[in-house]
């Protein structure tokens, strides 16, 4: 049995434990939201293994989505690469580009690296498990600062994505996360010429002075206005004030 808690965090008895992480060589820790997080890229290849799919389950899905009006989709999900090429098996592949974090593309083989449109690094997590980086505690007391890699390491990531990829997205959802990501990609770019194509996914508390920042350097907010009901749904967990400025579009338009 496994329990999803907003794709981010997970509670899962001792079969699907031993199931999901039968071949994974580390020590598991399920029950840390923090190592959850930074093995996200391994868990969902395993999960979405344990997963029944079909061509045809697939090429329904893609027919609801143009029903829906929907001319393009954008999978940031991991997918296994047998997954990835019976999704992309049928001409309805032009609706859907994948993208997929630097530990799974380097296990794909070229052709299949060639359907990918860009790698995704995660900075944060979600608030639906107290991982979304914010630079204030949550009121429960949960640490607010929870960023899954130091500067050092975000450096590295996006250094090593773009010797693969000119795409880059980078997950982040909290203010504290966007300032990190702003910072080096700053950093980055005033020792470089050009820098990769760079989406900032979620953003939800992008602050005016950060949008000014994104915007010099040139980085795509890719929001979810759906996303704009956690003002509701997390009011009672978020700092003081943190509900009204999530998805401020208005201010960025």
């Amino acid at each position: 049995v496994v329990i999803n808690r907003s794709m981010h965090g997970y509670v899962m008895n001792k079969a699907a434990e031993d199931r999901i992480f039968a071949e994974y060589s580390g020590a598991v820790k399920t029950d840390s939201s923090k190592w959850i997080e930074k093995n996200l890229n391994f868990f969902y290849q395993s999960l979405f293994t344990q997963v029944k799919f079909s061509a045809e389950i697939i090429e329904e899905k893609w027919e609801e989505f143009k029903q829906a009006g929907l001319g393009k989709v954008d999978d940031m999900c991991v997918i296994p690469a047998p997954l990835l090429n019976m999704a992309l098996a049928k001409p309805s592949d032009s609706v859907v580009s994948f993208w997929t974090p630097l530990a799974i593309y380097k296990q794909l083989a070229r052709k299949e690296k060639e359907k990918i449109a860009g790698i995704k690094i995660f900075c944060d997590g979600a608030l639906g498990v107290f991982t979304a980086a914010l630079s204030k505690p949550y009121r429960q007391g949960n640490a607010g600062t929870n960023l899954l890699l130091n500067d050092e390491e975000l450096m590295s990531a996006i250094e090593r994505a773009e010797e693969e990829k000119d795409c880059l997205a980078l997950h982040v959802l909290g203010d504290a996360a966007i300032d990190q990501a702003l910072k080096i990609v700053a950093k980055k770019a005033a020792s470089k010429k050009r820098l990769p194509m760079i989406r900032f996914e979620h953003a939800e508390f992008i602050s005016q002075e950060q949008a000014y920042r994104a915007k010099s350097l040139g980085i795509v907010l890719c929001m979810q206005p759906n996303f704009s009901a956690d003002a509701l749904s997390y009011r009672e967990r978020l700092p003081s004030g943190y509900d009204a400025r999530i998805n401020n579009f208005r201010m960025l338009i």
